[in-house]
């Protein structure tokens, strides 16, 4: 339970504090503005849950390294760099990318040897994005 709500303790600080204030700032306005018209917000913002049960944003990746930077690293008998607990997040996507799953649910964008891919991994997740730079913070 703690390396859950450290993981999104650093999910929250992925943004930098001052996006955090300014988003908060225009979604009120947002909210006033909707009011003044007769809108209804719960009809127009989007649910925020409940969540699948699968883990679709790479929470067990991120508690798992977690779990790995609290050993000794290396250069630290304390803790380990977050360059080495990153290789994680590598493996497990180029496990997931490997999988018959990735090979039906990843589309390809492109020809010959410019291409983009749109995966379902879930460690290219926004929310796992955002854990890996709140780790570096």
């Amino acid at each position: 339970m703690c390396c859950l709500v450290r993981s999104n303790l650093d999910a929250f600080w992925g943004h930098e504090p001052s996006t955090v204030v300014a988003n908060h700032r225009n979604l009120d306005q947002l909210l006033k503005m909707w009011g003044e018209v007769g809108l209804t917000p719960n009809l127009l913002l989007p649910a925020l849950g409940p969540y699948p049960d699968e883990d679709v944003q790479g929470v067990s990746v991120a508690v798992a390294m977690l779990v790995k930077s609290t050993k000794p690293g290396r250069h630290n008998e304390l803790y380990t760099q977050f360059e080495t607990m990153r290789k994680l997040r590598a493996a497990f996507s180029n496990m997931f990318h490997a999988s018959a799953r990735s090979n039906v649910d990843t589309v390809t964008l492109g020809r010959d040897t410019a291409k983009s891919f749109l995966t379902t991994c879930p460690t290219q997740s926004s929310w796992f994005e955002r854990f890996c730079s709140g780790c570096l913070k």
